[in-house]
């Protein structure tokens, strides 16, 4: 071979091996033309593929080794041939669609396209099976990859409209390259596919039977309570119906999800196959055990989506805090009610939580110590200081107590005493129950008369009957001093209050009196349709004396009063009412979740079906305006915290100032905001000032923020918005609509927004865009590591102000609060340590306690939830009256990325704050542990723990101590 390329002029051997080439790319054409024709046939395509037949089936010779023949094929270009060729994956797909043509028959033949397919699907995801739900799923897949082959292409198409719809394909395939794997399986699943259609015939049957049973003995319930705080429309609503068996169903809303997702897909489906087919779409009687109309498909569609807007509009009155829906419940009877009814009522919802938030907001600007609670928290107040006022025993609760530390940290249960113990309160309290508001406890709103009790009712009649007072006059009065007569005739007597009335004798003829019950018995007919219904023989008559012989108010007042009384329901998704009440005690840490965190939907309907209270026993409140006006003056009378913060020149006082730092430079920039001057005068940040923002913080919490911004007296706090990269969008707009509203025109407050700039690649978020023209250089704002340290130490340290009390700190080496404990690997004997801190407090305190000394909290994840931490430290502790105690926080190496904010919260501004708004305060006679294990050199931080870094470089501010080895100690 060498010696013939030596001579001169030889080139018979290129030539050869550009023969060569050509034929062997002749030979894959050719193969590649045969998969296209017999995925043709796959396909049942009728259209032009002549000359690609031909171009097949002609023999290579020594005389044609090139692709012209092919070049000339009509409709196709030789590089799309070429593509295929070198594409190994394309090939096998044609192979494989080769093989397929009965699986596309089979589904061409059950769906239209894609959107039939996705009904096939969703009809078939009802299954229990995890093997049968990936089989599904992975039809779905294959389905929507080679939908323009199946779906798209006309059955005379011919080769070029074939290679176009291949696009596609090879589209999917790039994505997925197992895609040609994947239709290979469905060929081999058509049998079991073609079961699974079988099965959905049942399907409908069972669905459609549910639909008609709900829609003749349905009743849909929403319930809303005071003492409990709901997050989602599934702890509000849920639905019973009335069997054959006479035996009450259960839906809860997310079994009422899966049967609407059944019902649209079904309808769906068969209205494509009755347009497919030239058929009617009404209900087909060969599918369901009794007929259901359209209309009655969408009658349940219609009525259920209402409920569910009622439910949203209350859960937001709820967290609106408007005292006429916390304790709230209505019931909908499916077959009577109707959309015009349900779509009046949530509009009427709608207006009256528009008119409160306009009120709130209105008395936010009067009254500044409203700034410092959210609407919730101010209900719980009101309702405390309604009691207190009334009941001078009454003990000041311990949520109570540490939610109005907020106006200051040393405030105590004998300040709110005083406070609720005045004439300002009595006051309040007259001025809340004549108050012309539609919105507070008015005279319009007070009991009416036929909610009092057989004891009111008593002094009711004997206040109207036998003294002549106006019948409104007593009413209000019972509303205050309840079944107590002598309070409630002394008050009538109150020239105060009766000038307030017309007062006149009350004529016999014109009083009103109490309604006289009529006797009902068990033999009455009205009764015994309610026993029929599974309601007791009690409950029937009481609800035939109450509501008259009229069956749907009997049947309402039972269900409302069942809902009230009756017991908790079983986990089962439909299950009978059982009669017995089961308790569930967390015994472990990770099992203290509160309800409101972990609220699931059966546990939901526990809290709905919790015993009823007394009337006397449902809570009463004072209006907003008066709670305000109180705590004004709580405000006013509490001893404050001396504070002279002075603000960063380089940050604009009268405009928000917006900083961008590394995520691990944010709480150390937070920190040297408050450290400068004299640290006395310069008291760590509170809880009030500091806002650390997550993706669960409202828009409500964000304006309480501003209000106390612009509101502050005599500006000496800087408030900070922290984190607000990682709010949602939609809690953006809102919160910086509320900030232009509030802060226009203001121009005496100091207010810092500080956000992470780590992702600077990335779009920034929409409240970072939007305060581009407020960034301020963060460097001029960041004090060194000394003077933070030296900060953070002197007021984690006892110091004169402490008093001469006992505190847990005294068994600290320093004398300090806070104590970090840390190691760079396990086993070096930090919890020996903590023992023996625990020990030590145990002699100091020289007496038997009947406390815990040491309450240990493991955090080890996977998420860390402020909830359950602050579970944990209220059962073991006492804000009424603190005692020396150690709070060892034991962190797991695989969560230290996730407790930034809850050890700043914890540590640095002294309190924790749950979903439900309750509050958990630092005092100086506990000393808190944290426990960890991580390096802090430089070099591991980056290269290990980088995930770590925010913890990491927020705990080197903190006083610590190190354990380390025998050896390493001897270094």
């Amino acid at each position: 071979y060498n010696a013939c390329l030596e001579k001169s002029g030889s080139t018979w051997v290129p030539q050869f091996i550009a023969s060569v080439n050509h034929y062997r790319d002749a030979c894959e054409a050719q193969r590649a033309a045969g998969l296209i024709i017999t995925a043709k046939q796959a396909l049942m395509l009728t259209g032009d593929f002549d000359e690609l037949i031909a171009f097949r089936s002609k023999p290579l010779s020594q005389s044609n080794l090139t692709l012209a023949e092919f070049e000339k094929v009509k409709g196709c270009e030789i590089e799309s041939l070429k593509t295929i060729v070198s594409n190994e994956n394309q090939m096998k797909f044609l192979e494989v669609l080769s093989r397929s043509k009965l699986f596309i028959e089979w589904l061409r033949k059950e769906t239209n396209d894609v959107t039939e397919l996705h009904n096939f699907v969703g009809l078939s995801m009802f299954e229990d099976d995890v093997q049968t739900m990936d089989r599904i799923v992975l039809l779905h897949t294959v389905g929507s990859a080679i939908a323009p082959l199946v779906y798209e292409l006309k059955k005379d198409s011919g080769l070029s409209e074939l290679l176009e719809a291949c696009k596609h394909v090879w589209k999917a395939i790039e994505i997925d390259s197992k895609l040609s794997d994947s239709l290979d399986i469905c060929c081999k699943d058509l049998n079991f596919l073609k079961q699974i259609k079988g099965l959905h015939a049942p399907i409908e049957v069972s669905t459609y039977d549910q639909v008609k049973a709900i829609l003749q003995s349905g009743e849909y319930h929403i319930v809303c309570k005071y003492d409990h705080v709901f997050h989602s429309t599934e702890e509000v609503v849920n639905l019973r119906t009335k069997g054959l068996s006479k035996a009450r169903q259960l839906y809860t809303l997310s079994d009422l999800k899966d049967l609407e997702s059944k019902v649209v897909l079904i309808r769906d489906h068969r209205s494509s196959s009755a347009q497919k087919h030239n058929l009617p779409v009404a209900g087909d009687t060969s599918l369901t055990s009794e007929k259901v109309s359209a209309k009655e498909i969408e009658d349940f569609l219609n009525i259920f989506h209402h409920i569910l807007h009622i439910a949203d509009t209350l859960l937001n009155l709820q967290k609106a805090g408007h005292p006429q829906y916390v304790e709230w419940s209505k019931s909908f009877a499916c077959k009577t009610v109707t959309e015009s009814e349900l779509q009046n009522l949530n509009q009427l919802m709608k207006a009256d939580l528009e008119t409160w938030l306009d009120k709130v907001s209105n008395l936010r600007i009067k009254l500044y110590a409203l700034n410092c609670f959210t609407c919730l928290q101010l209900l719980r107040i009101s309702c405390e200081f309604y009691q207190l006022i009334n009941n001078p025993d009454h003990q000041v609760s311990r949520e109570i107590l540490l939610l109005l530390m907020s106006l200051s940290p040393d405030l105590t249960t004998e300040d709110i005493r005083k406070v609720t113990s005045s004439d300002e309160a009595q006051t309040v309290v007259f001025q809340s129950l004549l108050s012309v508001s539609p919105l507070d406890n008015t005279i319009d709103r007070v009991k009416e008369l036929e909610q009092l009790s057989e004891v009111e009712n008593e002094v009711y009649f004997a206040s109207v009957e036998g003294y002549g007072f106006d019948p409104q006059l007593v009413l209000a009065a019972i509303h205050l001093h309840g079944s107590n007569e002598s309070k409630v005739l002394d008050w009538c007597l109150d020239p105060i209050n009766s000038q307030r009335f017309e007062t006149k004798p009350v004529d016999s003829e014109d009083s009103v009196k109490p309604a006289v019950k009529p006797e009902v018995d068990i033999n009455n007919a009205t009764v015994q349709e309610l026993i029929e219904l599974d309601f007791s023989e009690h409950l029937s008559i009481e609800a035939v004396e109450t509501c008259g012989e009229d069956l749907s108010k009997c049947i309402e007042y039972c269900t409302n009063q069942t809902l009230a009384s009756s017991t908790s329901f079983n986990d089962n998704t439909h299950t009978e009412i059982s009669d017995d009440v089961l308790f569930e005690v967390a015994t472990s840490y990770e099992d203290v979740k509160p309800k409101a965190s972990s609220l699931s939907s059966s546990d939901s309907f526990e809290l709905l079906e919790a015993p009823a209270q007394d009337a006397d026993e449902k809570p009463k409140f004072i209006s907003l305006e008066g709670t305000g006006m109180l705590l004004d003056y709580l405000n006013k009378i509490v001893s404050k915290v001396q504070s002279s913060r002075s603000f960063v020149e380089c940050l604009e006082k009268g405009s928000p100032n917006f900083l961008t730092v590394p995520s691990c430079n944010v709480f150390k920039i937070i920190i040297s905001l408050y450290a400068r001057g004299n640290y006395k005068l310069s008291p760590l940040p509170s809880m009030e000032e500091v806002l650390i923002c997550d993706h669960k913080t409202t828009v409500e919490e964000i304006s309480l923020l501003w209000y106390k911004a612009v509101r502050d007296s005599e500006h000496k706090r800087i408030f900070c918005l922290v984190n607000a990269e990682k709010l949602p969008y939609q809690v953006c707009v809102e919160a910086l609509e509320e900030m232009d509203k509030v802060l226009t025109g203001a121009t005496d407050y100091w207010l810092v927004i500080v956000c992470s700039n780590d992702h600077k690649e990335e779009r920034l978020s929409f409240i970072m865009e939007h305060l581009q023209l407020s960034h301020r250089d963060s460097s001029a704002v960041m004090a060194r590591d000394d003077v933070i340290c030296g900060y953070l130490k002197h007021h984690m340290s006892q110091n004169e102000a402490f008093g001469k009390q006992m505190f847990a700190s005294e068994v600290d080496t320093e004398k300090c609060t806070v104590r970090v404990i840390r190691s760079e690997r396990a086993g070096m004997g930090k919890s020996l340590y903590v023992k023996a801190m625990s020990t030590n407090l145990k002699e100091i305190m020289k007496k038997q306690v009947a406390h815990s000394l040491c309450v240990t909290i493991p955090v080890h994840g996977p998420d860390v939830d402020f909830d359950v931490v602050m579970n944990c430290l209220q059962k073991h502790s006492n804000p009424v009256n603190p005692f020396p105690q150690i709070f060892h926080f034991d962190i797991a190496p695989s969560v230290l990325d996730k407790v930034d904010a809850l050890l700043f919260s914890l540590l640095v501004l002294k309190g924790l704050k749950d979903s439900s708004g309750n509050m958990w305060r630092c005092f100086p006679q506990q000393l808190y542990v944290i426990e960890a294990t991580y390096k802090l050199s430089k070099q591991d931080v980056e290269a290990d723990h980088m995930e770590n870094c925010n913890t990491i470089e927020f705990l080197k501010f903190i006083p610590t101590i190190i354990c380390c080895s025998p050896k390493d100690a001897s270094l």
